[in-house]
């Protein structure tokens, strides 16, 4: 099943797939722009789980894809990472039927930080790293939230 039928597969507001669809997906598109660390499919995955529980809730703000990412951002990585990783003819709203472009805005969020990913079984590290650099100390989310949302979506898979 293509990413843009997966997309495509809504209930009311919602674009949920299963967790290892979307681990394939991440794992694929991360590799494919050689941005591929555990580490990254990891803090992904928990990125998901965290924003939207793996597309099940998605907000009714400015921010789309399970990533709930906002406009500003996207233009923001498009300008500094557009042209080398291939999305600079793509627009803020391809974000809701491309999961491959949500999932490499995602990575390329983090990649943006210059503060090194935690070790990918370290899960408290990630959500703090998340926390920090994702949500940022303006958000709603909490690192408990993350660290809870990831032991259900992720390590359980429901």
């Amino acid at each position: 099943m293509s990413t843009r039928t997966i997309a495509m597969n809504r209930k009311k507001n919602s674009r949920h797939i299963t967790k290892t669809m979307l681990e394939n997906t991440i794992k694929e598109t991360i590799f494919d722009h050689g941005l591929y660390s555990e580490s990254a499919v990891n803090l992904i995955l928990g990125t998901a789980s965290q924003e939207s529980h793996l597309g099940r809730v998605l907000g009714k703000n400015l921010a789309i894809s399970m990533f709930q990412i906002e406009p500003r951002t996207f233009y923001w990585l498009k300008k500094k990472y557009g042209k080398k990783y291939g999305f600079n003819y793509r627009y803020f709203n391809d974000l809701k039927d491309d999961l491959k472009l949500a999932v490499l805005v995602c990575r390329l969020r983090y990649y943006a930080v210059v503060e090194p990913l935690p070790d990918a079984d370290n899960i408290q590290a990630l959500a703090e790293y998340w926390k920090m650099y994702y949500n940022t100390y303006r958000g709603k989310g909490r690192v408990n939230d993350f660290l809870r949302n990831y032991k259900k979506y992720i390590i359980n898979g429901r």
